[in-house]
């Protein structure tokens, strides 16, 4: 599971949802928006990602983005999970996962297994 930070991203949104959905085909995106004003939801719904709407009234919360990307991923039922904002883009693939859960050499330092979960923090 890729969960995606964004306020009002529709300039880089494509790009980033594109970039993941390349190098993992079959997993699922959620976009965290924060209410974006522009175009950013409906680009979201259109490459098919799934949307979670939160509001800090228009103000910056790094407590909030904080909180959502420490807590929401907790409800997937995948095997591993990425947590980013919409211009952090992270160059591993599905195939870079499957061999660091047998022990091959993956060295990415942001990629650790807890609970039988890969959460990977960008």
């Amino acid at each position: 599971s890729i969960y995606i930070l964004c306020y009002n991203e529709e300039l880089m949104l494509p790009f980033a949802i594109n970039w993941y959905k390349t190098r993992f085909p079959n997993a699922e995106i959620t976009i965290l928006d924060n209410h974006s004003t522009d175009r950013s939801s409906q680009i979201a719904r259109e490459l098919g990602c799934q949307e979670y709407l939160f509001a800090t009234e228009n103000k910056i919360s790094d407590l909030m983005y904080q909180y959502l990307k420490n807590n929401h991923w907790k409800r997937s039922k995948s095997n591993w999970i990425l947590c980013c904002d919409v211009d952090e883009l992270l160059e591993i693939n599905e195939d870079h996962l499957r061999n660091e859960e047998v022990g091959k050499n993956f060295t990415h330092s942001l990629v650790y297994k807890r609970n039988n979960v890969w959460p990977i923090y960008v």
